[in-house]
């Protein structure tokens, strides 16, 4: 799936700190999850607890066919997310995106999210 959607940008999308799903599956203090299709993986959701009842959004990404109204699938990520952050106290969760990520800032603006700027974000993120 992250091919596929490497595929759709110019620019490189990931950085040097990409680790493999199975190794991010086992880090401590997170909740990662995958979306199926059968066996077909067609979307992916972590979440990472920092200090302060701070998190922050992990590998947030959907199959382009899975996007959109239509399947919701997005949004029910992201609420997996936000219900797993709030049974562990978090008050706050973080994301960072890339400026190629266009249709992502709409849709993260459309959930409630505001830009914060880099200076204010918590040092362990």
């Amino acid at each position: 799936m992250m091919e596929g959607i490497a595929d759709e940008f110019e620019e490189t999308i990931s950085g040097p700190q990409v680790t493999s799903l199975s190794e991010i599956y086992h880090l401590p203090n997170q909740q990662f999850c995958v979306a199926l299709d059968g066996q077909r993986v067609v979307g992916t959701v972590g979440l990472e607890l920092l200090s302060h009842q701070n998190a922050v959004l992990k590998r947030m990404m959907t199959d382009k066919e899975y996007r959109g109204p239509n399947f919701g699938l997005a949004a029910k990520l992201l609420q997996i997310a936000v219900v797993w952050g709030r049974s562990h106290q978090v008050e706050t969760i973080f994301l960072g995106t890339m400026s190629q990520f266009q249709a992502a800032q709409r849709f993260y603006t459309k959930h409630g999210c505001v830009e914060v700027p880099k200076a204010e974000l918590p040092a362990d993120m």
